[in-house]
């Protein structure tokens, strides 16, 4: 895509980036993903050939529908008050109260994804295919079997370790090193999908949700220098470890029928061409890292490129929630005749019709105009943020840890705009709807105890 295409959105989001605040956090979220996915587009890096069939109005179009998420974000704030963080006594005071009570459901979860990471497992043993030292023909392998009742039963369960990772991580002060070892054993299994199938997917969400629960915890709790510090180099931790793995997934998976030369793979695959300065550059580093980079760099803005050739098209559909929503839908497809499928194959096809490859993400906004058509696209972008802005605030002036695993997942969902809808990933979502579900079921809970918790809390915030 050329750098006047893509200039006036990058200069829209670091415009964004600069006047949110730190109350915003889906808004920055939004921002800088999409600074990531523009950034080698809009500095001329690389260049799909097949994009500028739209021309300015691409970038109009483009920021129009952020704008939609943006408003919605803004509108929920509109009369709110500002964030305030309780007193350090208080806080801590909370924060140990909300541990307690959230124990139970995260042992609850540590048992389901325990038995989950154990399907997954078993699973693969049985499976008995191609080793964890050829990726390429694991992936191959992996996703071109039929799917076993393990294998279900182990990928509908992985949500829950992901529950037992954020809880590790905001409460890794309370539970100790043994502890926080314990709940943290189950990312294992959320892991081992993204092995076994030799995806990075899974990797990435660790990630984000890594950077996001602390950036969380930080703004709600008040730490000490040193306790943030700690924290820092926990999510620099676990970040390099992703990227690593990551970097190796891009340099062992290729396909060998084209060529065995990673990027002319990707060359060809996406149509690319990358800027000769920068490619010579690149090659100084050696060829695993010339292969890393530009593979990284190809897996985040091709969704943004595809973006405008699928506007091109005469959309299919709509299918009122099947490609936002196939996890839902595949359940229900006897009961409203949308095939799941069949709709994903439908866009395929409409893709591969322009020249294009036709399974690559295409951004979370496709999916919404295949559901819901261009309007409700945008009313959907705009309920998007108006959530979003609502969990953000609930989750940093509160001190549950329901609420904090909500936020997370919203803000991954904000991340996930430029490149699909989060809601498409099953993980993300059953997260979330336990989040919801166990939330309500405390509120509930402490109903009853309202007024001694209320009298308690202003005492609290008297003497402090």
């Amino acid at each position: 895509m050329r750098m006047p295409e893509t200039l006036p959105i990058a200069v829209f989001m670091l415009l964004l980036l600069a006047v949110s605040s730190r109350s915003q956090g889906p808004i920055r979220a939004l921002a800088l993903a999409c600074l990531v996915c523009l950034g080698p587009l809009a500095t001329g890096m690389i260049q799909y050939r097949f994009s500028g069939g739209l021309g300015l109005s691409y970038p109009l179009i483009f920021i129009g529908m952020m704008l939609c998420f943006v408003a919605g974000a803004l509108l929920q704030e509109a009369g709110n008050r500002p964030v305030r963080r309780p007193p350090p006594a208080v806080g801590r005071w909370l924060t140990e109260r909300d541990f307690v009570e959230t124990l139970p459901t995260a042992n609850l979860c540590w048992w389901l994804a325990s038995a989950g990471t154990a399907f997954i497992c078993f699973d693969f043993y049985l499976f008995g295919g191609a080793g964890l030292n050829d990726v390429a023909a694991l992936r191959d392998a992996y996703l071109g079997r039929d799917v076993s009742l393990l294998a279900k039963l182990g990928s509908v369960l992985t949500w829950a370790c992901l529950y037992c990772f954020g809880f590790a991580v905001l409460f890794r002060m309370q539970m100790g090193l043994a502890g926080f070892l314990r709940f943290l054993i189950p990312l294992a299994g959320y892991f081992l999908v993204a092995v076994f199938s030799a995806g990075r997917q899974t990797a990435f969400q660790i990630m984000i949700f890594t950077v996001v629960l602390l950036w969380i915890d930080r703004l709600r709790s008040g730490r000490p220098r040193l306790a943030r510090g700690r924290g820092l180099v926990f999510a620099s931790v676990i970040s390099a470890a992703m990227v690593l793995y990551m970097g190796y997934i891009a340099v062992a998976r290729n396909d060998a029928l084209i060529s065995e030369d990673k990027v002319e793979v990707l060359v060809r695959i996406f149509d690319v061409e990358l800027a000769p300065v920068f490619d010579g550059w690149l090659s100084l580093f050696g060829e695993g890292v010339r292969t890393t980079v530009v593979e990284g760099m190809i897996y985040f803005s091709s969704s943004i490129a595809l973006f405008e050739k699928f506007l091109e098209l005469e959309f299919p559909g709509p299918y009122f929630g099947a490609m936002s929503l196939p996890f839902i839908f595949r359940q229900l497809e006897s009961v409203t005749g949308v095939s799941v499928i069949g709709a994903y194959l439908d866009k395929v096809d409409a893709m591969l019709s322009l020249g294009v490859t036709g399974v690559a993400w295409t951004t979370a906004m496709s999916s919404y105009i295949l559901d819901f058509g261009i309007i409700g696209a945008c009313l959907f972008l705009a309920a998007q943020g108006y959530y979003s802005s609502h969990a953000w605030r609930r989750a940093v002036q509160g001190w549950r840890f329901n609420d904090a695993m909500i936020a997370a997942v919203v803000v991954v969902a904000a991340v996930y705009l430029p490149l699909l809808a989060a809601t498409s990933d099953t993980n993300l979502l059953l997260v979330w709807i336990f989040c919801v579900l166990a939330r309500q079921w405390n509120l509930w809970k402490a109903r009853g105890l309202g007024s001694r918790v209320s009298l308690a809390l202003r005492a609290m915030q008297g003497r402090a």
